[in-house]
């Protein structure tokens, strides 16, 4: 293990330093000696320990390495944390732990500190007649006059300040900086502002700081960079590790239903009850909530699904079933429908989201789960829910780093007619929220779609494995807290957060009485 060298080629001169010293020598202090000696300003402690602890971590997540390495790295990375600890001045790291890893994601996720640069504008038209793309998000019915309302400053000079000094860029694979490329394309939209009704939802998430991450390229903001680096992005984020097992009599289950269906209520509660008592033996969690939803939907779909197009039909008896069976299975997780605001800070009215999930900690609320319904693909409204599901897990997700929570994912979930889409929110850089669509899956309405059940188990129970990952950080957070008599510093830094919030607002046709 000693001679032992990570397997580096690339561009990126931090892996490369674990690349060209052997496995005994790698220390921070000789990490710090080794990159200030090639400068004739000496890099900041606090930038050259963020980029020594990513490089850990990108190393330690690699499969090829071997396991007595693994454990030297975690042992390393300890060894950095109670330093930091012991400190007597606050630095800042933004880097998942080996307890922690919800932060950056992946083999090639790369994170470091450099001097802050102004990238080249993109050579866009800011014609304000040209739309600003013809994407599926396109909004092509906007035929009145919009104009942006509630728009607060875009930064704060001190915060300025603060990045401007040391400013933290998400690389990935050899040097593709993903940072500049999300700046770069808010600063050229906000050119194209004079005429808020074209803007893609792409783009209106963009002036939010917001930047969505989909595996169509059309639907995601890697649109404007590239399909190589479309596809070197997509591969970097990775969620398998919360996958659940896979499911071993489900699709059989909902195979012999859809064949042979129960004639009545009482031929569906034998059936189902003969699956829940098997899933029951086998302790399989999609087997087990696939049973225990068909226990509710099968006989409503026996006896005549009702009308989808009214909401609280579509919601309560298609989703509903499903999301209690997944998210009240476990003690920590509470749930709520939409009764009241849950997030703060923030207009009731434009704040209010359909369904949340939440734990409680003393008597601290820290929410991990939105979603928003629509029974319809169409919407009236001016904004796509798809923005307005962003927007209220940008702010979930700032509350929770305000409460102490370390680097935290937020969930969102996203059902519109027939489809229902998942995502998880993290940051990785400054004022750059990855809105990151993690899988979408058709909506199961009749009984020869009873096959959809374990596939949305199997997409709704990844995201209860996310959420339960917060949930252990808040916890652990908000005890220290009450044990220390003082909250956390917030990690990433509240210079970080953003809550600009530019939103769409119809212009009223001039009248007589209001000219």
């Amino acid at each position: 293990m000693n001679k032992y060298k990570f397997p580096y080629n690339g561009n990126d001169k931090h892996l490369k330093y674990f690349a060209d010293n052997p496995c005994s020598n790698w220390s921070f202090q000789n990490f710090t000696d080794i990159f200030n000696s090639e400068k004739p300003s000496k890099t900041k402690i606090k930038s050259l320990l963020a980029c020594y602890l990513n490089a850990l971590n990108t190393i330690e997540r690699n499969h090829k390495v071997p396991n007595d390495v693994k454990h030297h790295i975690r042992n390393l990375i300890d060894e950095e944390k109670k330093d930091k600890k012991s400190s007597s001045s606050i630095e800042y790291n933004i880097v998942a732990t080996d307890s922690s890893r919800i932060y950056a994601i992946g083999d090639k996720n790369t994170v470091y500190a450099e001097a802050s640069q102004l990238p080249l504008e993109e050579e866009e038209s800011d014609d304000e007649r040209i739309p600003s793309d013809l994407s599926i998000d396109h909004h092509p019915y906007r035929t009145a006059e919009y104009f942006f309302i509630n728009e607060e400053p875009m930064q704060q000079k001190q915060e300025q300040q603060q990045q401007e000094e040391e400013v933290v860029h998400w690389l990935v694979n050899e040097g593709y900086n993903i940072s500049e490329k999300c700046y770069t394309l808010k600063r050229n939209t906000q050119l194209m502002k004079r005429n808020p009704g074209s803007l893609s939802d792409l783009r209106l998430l963009a002036l939010n700081d917001i930047f969505i991450f989909n595996n169509d390229l059309s639907s995601s903001v890697t649109k404007y960079f590239g399909t190589n680096i479309h596809q070197a992005i997509m591969s970097s984020l990775r969620f398998e590790n919360y996958r659940p097992e896979t499911p071993n009599k489900a699709l059989i289950w909902c195979q012999e239903i859809s064949e042979d269906p129960p004639s009545d209520f009482l031929s569906c509660l034998s059936v189902c009850s003969r699956y829940m008592a098997e899933a029951a033996e086998k302790k399989n969690n999609i087997d087990a909530h696939t049973a225990h939803v068909l226990t509710q939907i099968l006989p409503l779909l026996i006896a005549g699904p009702p009308d989808r197009s009214i909401e609280d039909s579509y919601v309560h008896h298609f989703l509903a079933p499903l999301l209690q069976s997944v998210f009240s299975s476990d003690t920590r997780l509470k749930t709520r429908w939409a009764n009241g605001n849950d997030l703060s800070n923030n207009e009731s009215k434009a704040y209010k989201p359909d369904f949340v999930v939440y734990s409680m900690t003393i008597n601290v609320k820290c929410v991990v789960l939105i979603a928003e319904f629509k029974p319809t693909e169409q919407s009236s409204t001016i904004e796509s829910d798809s923005v307005k599901l962003a927007r209220q897990m940008r702010t979930t997700y700032n509350d929770l780093v305000l409460n102490g929570v370390e680097c935290p994912l937020v969930c969102g979930i996203l059902t519109e007619g027939r489809h229902l889409k998942t995502f998880v929110m993290d940051m990785i850089s400054p004022k750059l929220y990855r809105y990151i669509n993690l899988s979408q899956v058709d909506v199961c309405f009749r009984i020869d779609q009873l096959y959809l059940i374990p596939a949305i188990v199997a997409k709704l129970l990844q995201l209860k494995n996310i959420a339960l990952k917060t949930v252990v950080k808040a916890e652990a957070s908000i005890m220290e807290a009450v044990e220390s008599g003082r909250r956390r510093q917030p990690i990433p830094p509240q210079s970080w957060l953003s809550n600009d919030t530019h939103r769409l607002s119809r212009k009223r046709k001039k009248t007589p009485d209001n000219q």
